[in-house]
């Protein structure tokens, strides 16, 4: 299959990683069309963006290929098959590539509907956070027809370093699982390990900067060591550890196997939630 370049790639999602990553593809020459729910952050594109939707079918109509980075599952069926979705305009061939975390089994049942009605999905999660997005380090797994993810992995190699093409639809969810089993984990041992160097009488800023560049450093480090020891953590990266690791434990479940250390970081985040909640707006 040969896939034409349209005038402009669709866009959807404009959020903290959404973002930096229309602005890289913009830098890069890239034409885009975007658009967000929030009128908000599609004004805080419309003096970078050539064009901004009206939504997401608007996005699509002239377009090959269409990317899309949104919360949740609902929130990648809305904007894929809603009443103002992509498959309302999108024309045959258009190559869906969806940079939200799903279940792997709700990817595949996506991946069906496009293909009942022409269209290619790419399941292509990222991680690496805004500040991966901004330095054009995200790492990508995907999942789908492997021609058409080769021909995906031309476009998003803008943004992410370190892109793998893992199978079929539904692969590119179940690495990033893995992947967030190891990212929600290692959150919930730096909040233990911090509450017992405070235990202890360490300075805790003083003791995140000792671990730089120590067997015990990674990104977890440079992104929240800081927030946890001063008692805070964001509450939409609360719940979307809370989403994943749901998906995590499911999909462990199905396979019979037990993970026990993520259901309690399950727990821990879940018992975050509930402070959120407690605390009011």
């Amino acid at each position: 299959m040969q896939l034409k370049q349209a005038r402009a790639i669709g866009w959807i999602g404009l959020g903290r990683i959404g973002k930096p990553m229309v602005e890289t593809l913009i830098a890069d020459g890239h034409r885009l069309k975007v658009f967000d729910i929030d009128p908000g952050a599609r004004n805080r594109l419309s003096g970078v963006a050539q064009e901004i939707g009206l939504s997401a079918s608007d996005v699509a109509r002239d377009a090959a290929t269409v990317i899309f980075c949104v919360s949740d599952a609902k929130a990648v069926e809305d904007v894929a098959f809603g009443p103002q979705g992509i498959a309302k305009s999108a024309h045959m061939g258009t190559v869906l590539i969806d940079h939200s975390s799903t279940h792997p089994a709700v990817t595949r049942e996506f991946a069906r509907k496009a293909s009942e009605l022409g269209l290619h999905w790419v399941d292509a999660p990222i991680s690496g956070g805004p500040p991966g997005a901004e330095a054009r380090r995200l790492a990508a797994w995907l999942g789908g027809d492997e021609n058409v993810c080769q021909k995906a992995a031309g476009i998003i190699k803008a943004y992410c370093s370190n892109i793998s093409y893992m199978g079929p639809s539904g692969s590119g969810q179940a690495a990033k699982s893995c992947n967030q089993a190891i990212v929600a984990n290692t959150i919930a041992i730096w909040s233990e390990m911090l509450a017992f160097a405070q235990a202890s009488g360490l300075e805790l800023h003083k003791l995140i900067g000792t671990l730089a560049g120590s067997s015990a450093d990674s990104a977890i480090r440079k992104t929240f060591a800081h927030g946890l020891a001063d008692g805070e953590f964001p509450e939409l990266s609360t719940r979307n550890m809370i989403k994943d690791l749901e998906i995590l434990v499911d999909l462990a479940g199905s396979a019979n196997i037990e993970l026990p250390h993520s259901a309690l970081s399950l727990d821990a985040f879940r018992a975050g939630i509930d402070a959120f909640s407690a605390k009011g707006p």
